[in-house]
């Protein structure tokens, strides 16, 4: 777990981007009501993260539908989710406020 944490803050900080908070939740991340997760949501909608890094897609949800509703808040709320190990930034991002999600 403090691997995959640290990896994600080191990939952040490697691009200077200014950490918000950290969200780590440990164990199986299968329900988007997930403590971490919806505080996360919660930091999107307040305007207090502009971009979510995580490690990898499959620790956001294992549910299509599910991770397709997340992706509409950030959408809705000008943020972006960044997948490390996939390259991918959804939907684009600019690189300001960012909350870790180290692990889901």
């Amino acid at each position: 777990m403090n691997a995959q944490r640290n990896r994600v803050k080191r990939f952040a900080e490697d691009r200077r981007w200014q950490i918000v908070k950290e969200v780590c939740e440990y164990g199986i991340g299968a329900a988007m009501t997930r403590p971490g997760l919806q505080e996360v949501v919660r930091l999107v909608r307040a305007g207090q993260v502009d971009l979510v890094l995580i490690q990898n897609l499959s620790r956001l949800s294992r549910r299509q539908q599910d991770a397709n509703a997340f992706l509409d808040t950030l959408h809705q709320h000008n943020a972006t989710l960044f997948s490390i190990d996939e390259g991918l930034a959804l939907p684009p991002y600019q690189e300001l406020n960012i909350a870790l999600l180290a692990s889901l």
